[in-house]
């Protein structure tokens, strides 16, 4: 249903790559969820990836960045750009916006779900109590470079 109304909302796009709003879109359900919730002092990490597979032209090459800004100021939500093939080259500069947002680049679609794994550990290891941050720095250094030698 969600994947219906995302294509719903894409025909009235503007002839640009359509990652605005599917960002958007994205916002638009962290804000429900977060106003459902009923525990408001219940935080949650979010990580959205926005793989594009062009390079943002026009306005969204100022839209996507700010868009990355608010959904981390106001929610939490880590947001990486991942640029899919060369001809997404410019996607991590655009979303490369610390601290709101950072781009990688995936030369090749089988190098994506380390890409992935790599910004998920990376984030998801600040969620770790500072004691066992420090017992398992070794393990997850190590993890963490087995993910950075995919280029």
């Amino acid at each position: 249903m969600d994947k219906v109304k995302l294509w719903n909302s894409l025909t009235d796009a503007t002839g640009e790559n359509g990652d605005y709003e599917a960002l958007s879109y994205i916002y638009d359900q962290i804000n429900d969820e977060i106003s459902q919730n009923k525990d408001k002092t219940k935080k949650r990490m979010r990580i959205v990836i926005a793989c594009s597979d062009g390079r943002y032209v026009g306005q969204d090459s100022v839209n996507m960045p700010k868009l990355a800004a608010k959904l981390q100021e106001e929610t939490g939500t880590i947001v990486v750009g991942m640029g899919m093939t060369n001809t997404a080259n410019s996607v991590p500069v655009v979303m490369h916006n610390p601290p709101h947002s950072y781009g990688d680049m995936v030369e090749n679609i089988s190098h994506l779900p380390g890409k992935v794994a790599k910004h998920i550990i990376g984030n998801a290891i600040k969620l770790f109590p500072e004691k066992s941050r420090e017992n398992s720095e070794r393990l997850i250094k190590e993890t963490i470079a087995k993910f950075e030698e995919i280029k």
